[in-house]
């Protein structure tokens, strides 16, 4: 059974929060634990006439990746992502880790090299973003493994979640 909520907030992601319009190119990201709400706000983003490309990792991707990445590898920066970052419209990146304490144990040079090879796309989000270019955001989708984190079990976080964005609202973009 779907969940009206997912919907309505997918609404406040597209109409309000990126307002999304005809021609705009939106890069939707998120692992496969956001699956409702990235076809919510793909359908959503058609609807508005806008052209959504989505690119979603399994939930533990990253893991696999710091166990296996040579040093070219942790050096190279994402492709589609600064692809999208520095000629889209528009990104929303949806935080849905199953496991939030995955990366824990991965060496902290590791991360840093990583983090190194991405940030000239992340200084290009920040860029494009202050001048209203890339319209932007991060937020996150209720998982088994934040609920864990937050002290409670999943429905009660999910109703946690969606309250705190409003989503339980009848119409959330009016509110």
């Amino acid at each position: 059974m779907s969940d009206a909520r997912i919907d309505r907030f997918a609404r406040i992601l597209v109409d309000y929060s990126t307002r999304l319009g005809p021609g705009d190119r939106v890069l939707i990201e998120a692992t496969t634990a956001a699956e409702p709400l990235v076809r919510a706000l793909y359908s959503r983003a058609l609807e508005v006439g806008a052209h959504p490309q989505v690119l979603l990792e399994f939930p533990d991707q990253q893991e696999i990746f710091f166990e296996q990445a040579n040093e070219s590898q942790l050096d190279f920066p994402p492709t589609f992502q600064k692809l999208a970052y520095e000629t889209f419209e528009s990104r929303i990146r949806i935080h849905s880790t199953t496991n939030p304490r995955a990366l824990s144990g991965v060496d902290p040079a590791k991360l840093g090299r990583r983090q190194k090879a991405t940030a000239s796309v992340l200084q290009t989000q920040m860029q494009r973003g202050a001048t209203g270019e890339f319209r932007w955001l991060t937020t996150l989708f209720p998982t088994s493994g934040f609920a864990v984190e937050a002290g409670m079990g999943l429905r009660a976080y999910e109703d946690f979640v969606f309250r705190a964005c409003h989503a339980d609202e009848p119409d959330p973009v009016a509110y």
